[in-house]
Protein backbone atom coordinates (compact mmCIF):
# COMPACT_ATOMS: atom_id res chain seq x y z
CA UNK A 1 0.00 0.00 0.00
CA UNK A 2 1.17 3.80 -0.61
CA UNK A 3 2.25 5.88 2.16
CA UNK A 4 -0.22 8.77 0.47
CA UNK A 5 -2.85 6.45 1.17
CA UNK A 6 -2.35 5.97 4.98
CA UNK A 7 -2.03 9.44 5.22
CA UNK A 8 -5.14 10.21 3.19
CA UNK A 9 -6.68 8.50 5.76
CA UNK A 10 -5.49 9.87 8.69
CA UNK A 11 -6.10 13.23 7.30
CA UNK A 12 -10.00 12.58 6.69
CA UNK A 13 -10.27 10.96 10.19
CA UNK A 14 -9.34 14.15 11.51
CA UNK A 15 -12.34 16.78 12.45
CA UNK A 16 -10.26 19.59 10.81
CA UNK A 17 -11.83 21.34 7.64
CA UNK A 18 -9.87 19.48 4.71
CA UNK A 19 -8.88 21.46 1.69
CA UNK A 20 -10.70 19.66 -1.22
CA UNK A 21 -8.35 20.42 -3.65
CA UNK A 22 -5.27 18.48 -1.96
CA UNK A 23 -7.71 15.59 -0.86
CA UNK A 24 -8.49 15.67 -4.48
CA UNK A 25 -4.97 15.23 -5.45
CA UNK A 26 -4.09 12.16 -3.34
CA UNK A 27 -7.13 10.59 -4.70
CA UNK A 28 -6.39 11.44 -8.22
CA UNK A 29 -2.35 9.90 -7.27
CA UNK A 30 -3.63 6.79 -5.71
CA UNK A 31 -5.96 6.04 -8.56
CA UNK A 32 -2.99 5.93 -10.85
CA UNK A 33 -0.12 5.06 -8.58
CA UNK A 34 -2.10 2.25 -6.24
CA UNK A 35 -3.28 -0.97 -6.34
CA UNK A 36 -5.92 -3.35 -4.73
CA UNK A 37 -4.45 -3.30 -1.10
CA UNK A 38 -4.84 1.18 -1.72
CA UNK A 39 -8.20 0.18 -2.60
CA UNK A 40 -9.18 -2.59 0.44
CA UNK A 41 -7.29 0.15 2.95
CA UNK A 42 -10.05 2.72 1.36
CA UNK A 43 -13.12 0.64 1.34
CA UNK A 44 -12.51 -0.46 5.07
CA UNK A 45 -12.01 3.13 6.20
CA UNK A 46 -15.21 4.56 3.96
CA UNK A 47 -17.63 1.22 5.27
CA UNK A 48 -17.10 2.01 8.51
CA UNK A 49 -19.08 5.32 8.55
CA UNK A 50 -20.55 5.68 4.58
CA UNK A 51 -22.48 8.25 5.23
CA UNK A 52 -19.66 10.71 6.72
CA UNK A 53 -18.94 14.27 5.03
CA UNK A 54 -15.43 13.77 2.33
CA UNK A 55 -15.12 10.33 2.81
CA UNK A 56 -17.04 9.80 -0.40
CA UNK A 57 -14.02 11.44 -1.85
CA UNK A 58 -12.27 7.89 -1.43
CA UNK A 59 -14.67 6.54 -3.66
CA UNK A 60 -12.68 7.87 -6.85
CA UNK A 61 -9.97 5.87 -5.98
CA UNK A 62 -11.47 2.58 -5.33
CA UNK A 63 -13.21 2.85 -8.45
CA UNK A 64 -10.60 2.92 -10.75
CA UNK A 65 -8.27 0.03 -8.73
CA UNK A 66 -11.20 -1.96 -7.28
CA UNK A 67 -12.61 -5.05 -8.30
CA UNK A 68 -16.17 -7.50 -8.02
CA UNK A 69 -15.00 -8.25 -4.45
CA UNK A 70 -14.95 -5.07 -3.39
CA UNK A 71 -17.60 -3.48 -4.94
CA UNK A 72 -19.43 -6.53 -3.20
CA UNK A 73 -18.27 -5.07 0.03
CA UNK A 74 -19.55 -1.95 -1.00
CA UNK A 75 -22.90 -2.87 -1.95
CA UNK A 76 -23.60 -5.20 0.83
CA UNK A 77 -23.17 -2.21 3.13
CA UNK A 78 -24.91 0.24 1.40
CA UNK A 79 -27.57 -1.25 -0.65
CA UNK A 80 -31.04 -2.51 0.84
CA UNK A 81 -32.98 -4.05 -2.08
CA UNK A 82 -32.59 -1.56 -5.26
CA UNK A 83 -31.63 1.46 -2.90
CA UNK A 84 -29.15 3.14 -0.92
CA UNK A 85 -29.42 2.96 2.55
CA UNK A 86 -30.42 5.98 4.34
CA UNK A 87 -27.63 8.73 4.01
CA UNK A 88 -25.39 6.73 2.21
CA UNK A 89 -23.27 8.63 -0.37
CA UNK A 90 -25.04 9.11 -3.41
CA UNK A 91 -21.40 8.53 -5.41
CA UNK A 92 -21.75 4.53 -4.42
CA UNK A 93 -24.40 4.18 -7.41
CA UNK A 94 -21.46 5.50 -9.72
CA UNK A 95 -18.62 3.40 -7.73
CA UNK A 96 -20.31 0.82 -8.35
CA UNK A 97 -21.24 1.21 -12.06
CA UNK A 98 -17.24 2.02 -12.72
CA UNK A 99 -15.94 -1.20 -10.63
CA UNK A 100 -18.89 -2.84 -13.38
CA UNK A 101 -20.32 -5.24 -10.15
CA UNK A 102 -22.71 -6.53 -12.31
CA UNK A 103 -25.34 -6.77 -9.88
CA UNK A 104 -25.49 -2.79 -9.60
CA UNK A 105 -27.18 -3.06 -13.39
CA UNK A 106 -30.77 -3.17 -11.61
CA UNK A 107 -30.12 -0.44 -8.97
CA UNK A 108 -28.64 2.05 -11.58
CA UNK A 109 -32.00 1.34 -13.70
CA UNK A 110 -34.00 1.45 -10.47
CA UNK A 111 -32.78 5.07 -9.87
CA UNK A 112 -32.75 5.69 -13.83
CA UNK A 113 -36.22 4.47 -14.16
CA UNK A 114 -37.75 5.92 -11.10
CA UNK A 115 -35.86 8.60 -8.98
CA UNK A 116 -37.32 12.67 -9.33
CA UNK A 117 -33.89 13.28 -7.40
CA UNK A 118 -31.35 15.30 -10.24
CA UNK A 119 -28.06 13.50 -7.95
CA UNK A 120 -29.16 10.06 -7.64
CA UNK A 121 -30.55 9.94 -11.85
CA UNK A 122 -27.21 11.62 -12.62
CA UNK A 123 -24.64 9.34 -10.81
CA UNK A 124 -26.64 6.36 -11.69
CA UNK A 125 -26.27 7.42 -15.17
CA UNK A 126 -22.52 7.79 -14.72
CA UNK A 127 -22.21 4.36 -13.41
CA UNK A 128 -24.07 2.34 -15.71
CA UNK A 129 -22.48 3.79 -18.63
CA UNK A 130 -18.97 2.23 -17.80
CA UNK A 131 -20.95 -1.02 -18.79
CA UNK A 132 -19.85 -2.24 -22.17
CA UNK A 133 -23.20 -4.74 -22.24
CA UNK A 134 -26.45 -3.17 -21.60
CA UNK A 135 -28.22 -5.76 -23.85
CA UNK A 136 -31.43 -6.20 -21.53
CA UNK A 137 -31.93 -2.60 -21.11
CA UNK A 138 -31.78 -0.76 -24.51
CA UNK A 139 -35.50 -0.93 -24.69
CA UNK A 140 -35.52 0.32 -21.54
CA UNK A 141 -32.81 2.90 -21.92
CA UNK A 142 -34.03 4.45 -25.60
CA UNK A 143 -37.83 4.66 -24.04
CA UNK A 144 -36.21 6.96 -20.99
CA UNK A 145 -34.41 8.63 -23.89
CA UNK A 146 -37.67 9.48 -25.63
CA UNK A 147 -38.98 11.03 -22.67
CA UNK A 148 -36.89 13.71 -22.98
CA UNK A 149 -37.75 14.69 -26.58
CA UNK A 150 -39.53 18.03 -27.05
CA UNK A 151 -39.05 19.36 -23.86
CA UNK A 152 -37.11 22.08 -22.26
CA UNK A 153 -36.49 20.37 -19.15
CA UNK A 154 -36.05 16.35 -18.19
CA UNK A 155 -34.09 14.20 -16.54
CA UNK A 156 -30.83 16.05 -17.59
CA UNK A 157 -28.60 13.25 -17.93
CA UNK A 158 -30.42 10.39 -19.41
CA UNK A 159 -29.33 11.44 -23.00
CA UNK A 160 -25.40 10.50 -22.23
CA UNK A 161 -26.49 6.70 -22.59
CA UNK A 162 -28.07 6.95 -26.18
CA UNK A 163 -24.71 5.72 -27.28
CA UNK A 164 -25.55 2.24 -25.34
CA UNK A 165 -28.59 1.73 -27.61
CA UNK A 166 -29.04 0.03 -31.01
CA UNK A 167 -30.88 3.46 -31.98
CA UNK A 168 -28.03 5.23 -34.29
CA UNK A 169 -30.37 8.17 -34.90
CA UNK A 170 -30.62 8.95 -31.48
CA UNK A 171 -27.29 11.22 -31.39
CA UNK A 172 -28.50 13.65 -34.62
CA UNK A 173 -32.56 13.38 -32.23
CA UNK A 174 -29.69 14.67 -29.15
CA UNK A 175 -28.34 17.22 -31.29
CA UNK A 176 -31.98 18.70 -32.65
CA UNK A 177 -32.92 18.10 -28.76
CA UNK A 178 -30.27 20.52 -27.80
CA UNK A 179 -30.37 23.06 -30.75
CA UNK A 180 -33.94 23.55 -30.04
CA UNK A 181 -36.29 23.04 -27.19
CA UNK A 182 -33.61 21.88 -24.31
CA UNK A 183 -33.06 24.62 -21.99
CA UNK A 184 -29.02 25.62 -21.72
CA UNK A 185 -30.04 24.84 -18.00
CA UNK A 186 -30.49 21.28 -18.84
CA UNK A 187 -28.22 19.92 -21.54
CA UNK A 188 -25.05 18.53 -19.88
CA UNK A 189 -26.67 14.98 -20.72
CA UNK A 190 -27.08 15.97 -24.52
CA UNK A 191 -23.30 17.26 -24.54
CA UNK A 192 -21.88 14.27 -22.63
CA UNK A 193 -24.06 11.71 -25.22
CA UNK A 194 -23.12 13.05 -28.18
CA UNK A 195 -19.06 13.23 -27.14
CA UNK A 196 -19.67 9.45 -25.94
CA UNK A 197 -20.33 8.62 -29.84
CA UNK A 198 -16.85 10.31 -30.68
CA UNK A 199 -18.18 12.54 -32.54
CA UNK A 200 -15.24 15.30 -32.66
CA UNK A 201 -16.15 17.55 -35.22
CA UNK A 202 -20.06 17.35 -34.00
CA UNK A 203 -19.25 18.34 -30.49
CA UNK A 204 -16.74 21.71 -31.23
CA UNK A 205 -19.88 22.68 -33.64
CA UNK A 206 -22.03 22.40 -30.55
CA UNK A 207 -19.05 24.20 -28.24
CA UNK A 208 -18.23 27.28 -30.09
CA UNK A 209 -22.71 27.81 -30.68
CA UNK A 210 -23.45 30.25 -28.60
CA UNK A 211 -26.78 29.07 -28.46
CA UNK A 212 -25.57 25.70 -26.24
CA UNK A 213 -23.73 27.53 -23.47
CA UNK A 214 -21.38 24.43 -23.31
CA UNK A 215 -19.60 27.09 -20.88
CA UNK A 216 -22.59 27.82 -18.51
CA UNK A 217 -21.52 28.44 -14.77
CA UNK A 218 -25.32 28.26 -13.37
CA UNK A 219 -26.16 24.61 -13.60
CA UNK A 220 -22.63 23.38 -14.10
CA UNK A 221 -22.78 22.61 -17.26
CA UNK A 222 -19.53 23.75 -18.02
CA UNK A 223 -17.62 21.06 -16.01
CA UNK A 224 -19.21 18.14 -18.35
CA UNK A 225 -18.21 19.99 -21.37
CA UNK A 226 -14.70 19.89 -19.78
CA UNK A 227 -15.20 16.46 -19.37
CA UNK A 228 -16.18 15.56 -22.95
CA UNK A 229 -13.46 17.55 -23.38
CA UNK A 230 -10.90 14.91 -21.72
CA UNK A 231 -13.09 11.71 -23.36
CA UNK A 232 -12.60 13.43 -26.64
CA UNK A 233 -8.39 14.34 -26.14
CA UNK A 234 -9.73 18.06 -27.27
CA UNK A 235 -6.81 20.13 -25.93
CA UNK A 236 -6.68 24.06 -24.91
CA UNK A 237 -4.12 23.74 -27.73
CA UNK A 238 -6.38 22.80 -30.31
CA UNK A 239 -9.09 24.95 -29.23
CA UNK A 240 -6.62 28.07 -29.13
CA UNK A 241 -6.15 27.48 -33.10
CA UNK A 242 -10.09 27.18 -33.46
CA UNK A 243 -10.07 30.79 -31.88
CA UNK A 244 -8.08 32.22 -33.89
CA UNK A 245 -9.63 31.26 -37.16
CA UNK A 246 -13.10 32.29 -35.58
CA UNK A 247 -11.77 35.08 -34.29
CA UNK A 248 -10.22 36.19 -37.93
CA UNK A 249 -12.88 34.77 -40.18
CA UNK A 250 -15.61 36.39 -38.26
CA UNK A 251 -18.13 38.58 -39.84
CA UNK A 252 -19.93 39.89 -36.47
CA UNK A 253 -16.75 42.02 -35.53
CA UNK A 254 -19.16 43.45 -33.40
CA UNK A 255 -19.75 40.28 -30.79
CA UNK A 256 -16.57 38.48 -31.90
CA UNK A 257 -15.62 38.78 -28.12
CA UNK A 258 -17.79 35.72 -27.53
CA UNK A 259 -16.06 32.89 -28.46
CA UNK A 260 -12.84 34.41 -26.91
CA UNK A 261 -14.97 34.54 -23.24
CA UNK A 262 -16.20 31.28 -24.01
CA UNK A 263 -12.42 30.27 -24.20
CA UNK A 264 -11.03 32.08 -21.12
CA UNK A 265 -14.34 30.82 -19.41
CA UNK A 266 -13.49 26.98 -19.84
CA UNK A 267 -9.65 28.14 -19.38
CA UNK A 268 -10.49 29.74 -16.24
CA UNK A 269 -12.80 26.76 -15.00
CA UNK A 270 -10.42 24.28 -16.06
CA UNK A 271 -7.95 25.67 -14.12
CA UNK A 272 -10.23 25.76 -10.88
CA UNK A 273 -11.70 22.30 -10.73
CA UNK A 274 -8.37 20.63 -11.80
CA UNK A 275 -7.78 17.25 -12.07
CA UNK A 276 -10.22 14.45 -13.42
CA UNK A 277 -12.73 13.42 -10.27
CA UNK A 278 -15.82 13.87 -11.55
CA UNK A 279 -16.16 10.81 -13.35
CA UNK A 280 -14.68 7.52 -13.51
CA UNK A 281 -14.83 6.50 -16.90
CA UNK A 282 -12.26 5.98 -19.07
CA UNK A 283 -9.78 6.87 -15.84
CA UNK A 284 -6.32 6.51 -18.36
CA UNK A 285 -7.48 10.13 -20.31
CA UNK A 286 -6.42 12.78 -17.73
CA UNK A 287 -7.88 15.96 -17.98
CA UNK A 288 -4.60 18.62 -19.35
CA UNK A 289 -2.15 19.82 -17.35
CA UNK A 290 -1.56 23.50 -16.87
CA UNK A 291 1.92 22.64 -17.47
CA UNK A 292 0.85 22.24 -21.04
CA UNK A 293 -1.59 24.48 -21.60
CA UNK A 294 1.08 26.61 -20.22
CA UNK A 295 3.60 25.73 -22.82
CA UNK A 296 1.31 25.34 -25.74
CA UNK A 297 -1.03 28.53 -25.51
CA UNK A 298 1.16 31.71 -23.08
CA UNK A 299 4.35 30.49 -24.45
CA UNK A 300 3.82 31.17 -27.94
CA UNK A 301 5.29 34.48 -29.29
CA UNK A 302 3.11 34.55 -33.02
CA UNK A 303 -0.31 35.26 -31.19
CA UNK A 304 -0.90 35.25 -27.58
CA UNK A 305 -4.38 35.99 -26.27
CA UNK A 306 -3.56 39.41 -25.62
CA UNK A 307 -3.05 40.23 -29.03
CA UNK A 308 -6.42 38.63 -29.94
CA UNK A 309 -8.15 40.92 -27.46
CA UNK A 310 -6.39 43.77 -28.87
CA UNK A 311 -6.59 42.72 -32.77
CA UNK A 312 -10.05 42.03 -33.03
CA UNK A 313 -12.19 43.53 -30.05
CA UNK A 314 -11.01 46.82 -30.27
CA UNK A 315 -14.62 48.55 -31.04
CA UNK A 316 -15.17 49.07 -27.16
CA UNK A 317 -12.48 49.81 -25.23
CA UNK A 318 -14.07 49.23 -22.23
CA UNK A 319 -14.37 45.73 -23.28
CA UNK A 320 -11.15 45.38 -24.46
CA UNK A 321 -9.29 46.56 -21.01
CA UNK A 322 -11.93 44.03 -18.99
CA UNK A 323 -10.19 41.61 -21.58
CA UNK A 324 -7.31 42.27 -20.99
CA UNK A 325 -7.08 42.49 -17.09
CA UNK A 326 -8.95 39.16 -17.23
CA UNK A 327 -6.44 37.45 -19.67
CA UNK A 328 -3.47 38.54 -16.96
CA UNK A 329 -5.23 37.42 -14.49
CA UNK A 330 -5.80 33.81 -16.03
CA UNK A 331 -2.02 34.10 -17.14
CA UNK A 332 -1.12 34.18 -13.35
CA UNK A 333 -3.37 31.35 -12.25
CA UNK A 334 -2.26 28.85 -14.81
CA UNK A 335 1.78 30.04 -14.13
CA UNK A 336 1.03 29.33 -10.28
CA UNK A 337 -1.02 26.05 -11.35
CA UNK A 338 1.62 24.69 -13.59
CA UNK A 339 4.13 25.54 -10.67
CA UNK A 340 1.92 23.81 -8.25
CA UNK A 341 1.84 20.45 -10.11
CA UNK A 342 5.24 20.79 -10.67
CA UNK A 343 6.13 20.47 -7.05
CA UNK A 344 3.12 18.17 -6.24
CA UNK A 345 4.29 15.29 -8.55
CA UNK A 346 7.79 15.95 -7.29
CA UNK A 347 6.57 15.75 -3.89
CA UNK A 348 4.07 12.41 -4.70
CA UNK A 349 7.30 10.43 -6.63
CA UNK A 350 9.51 11.32 -3.23
CA UNK A 351 6.61 9.96 -0.86
CA UNK A 352 6.39 6.31 -3.55
CA UNK A 353 9.69 5.83 -3.12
Amino acid sequence: MLAITQELIQQLQTPARHDYHHIEFYCDVIGTYGDASDADALVTFFLKKPFADNRESVLVPIATLGNASIAKRIADVCLDGLQLKAEVATEVLQCLGAMQYEPAKNVLMHYITNSDYHWEVQQACLGLMCFEDLTPYKETIEQEISKCMGKNLFSEFVPMLACRTDNSSLKDALYQLGNTTASTDCNAGIILGIALYEDKPLFKRILWDNHWEAAGSGTGTIQWTLTAMRLLSVSFSELFADLLVLMENTSDVIHNWKPFQLFLDLLEAHVMLSYSATWNYQPHKKAESCVSIWQSVFEPESSSLSDLARKYIRYDQELQSHYLDRVQHLKEKVSLKKQSEEWERWAVLVKLK
